[in-house]
């Protein structure tokens, strides 16, 4: 009887071990998944975070981007919007002293063209008169000045030229200019 005890002892501790055994080995494979799961979770998630890092460098990278394109375009004149340019030619003459006016505007009707000329006439002392050009010269605009002509106006009294000097509401001095502006558009 002491056998059959020990065999049934035996039998029922393998089979509880067995048993322990496959319940472990339940549990280690529900917490490999569990793992697996994890892992992957994380993964994504870093993916996803680095994916927000990027959108915000991006962002920041497209306002800067934006910034300096605005700059750049300061130096430009809009093909639609040449009238504006016109009054601050205009406004850049009063500023000056000079009557600025402008006699003409060639915009070209082809869109590979990149530039605007513009014929002007400033009219004032001759001071003032190169005043205004080297504003012109140096503004933010892109000018390609090409024709300059700057002459004194003169009248004839008795026959003789007179310089109207002498007359210091009259302006003697007159510069014609040719110019270019580029364009974009």
């Amino acid at each position: 009887m002491k056998k059959d005890k020990s065999t049934i002892l035996l039998i029922f501790s393998v089979l509880l071990t067995l048993v322990v055994l496959m319940v472990w080995f339940f549990f280690f494979k529900i917490i490999e998944n569990k793992n697996k799961h994890i892992n992957a979770t994380n993964i994504e998630l870093e993916s996803k975070m680095v994916e927000k890092e990027n959108a915000s460098l991006i962002q920041d990278k497209f306002l800067e981007i934006e910034k300096k394109k605005e700059i750049i375009n300061s130096y430009f004149v809009d093909k639609k919007q040449a009238d504006s340019f016109v009054e601050y030619l205009e406004n850049t003459g009063k500023d000056n002293g000079t009557v600025l006016v402008v006699k003409g505007v060639e915009v070209s009707p082809n869109k590979k063209d990149e530039i605007i000329n513009f014929k002007i006439s400033i009219e004032g002392d001759f001071n003032v008169v190169m005043k205004t050009l080297f504003c012109l010269e140096n503004s933010q605009y892109s000018i390609f000045i090409n024709n300059i002509y700057l002459n004194k106006e003169v009248s004839l009294v008795n026959g003789k030229d007179a310089e109207l000097k002498s007359s210091p509401s009259v302006s003697s001095w007159v510069a014609d200019i040719s110019f270019g502006v580029l364009s974009f558009n």
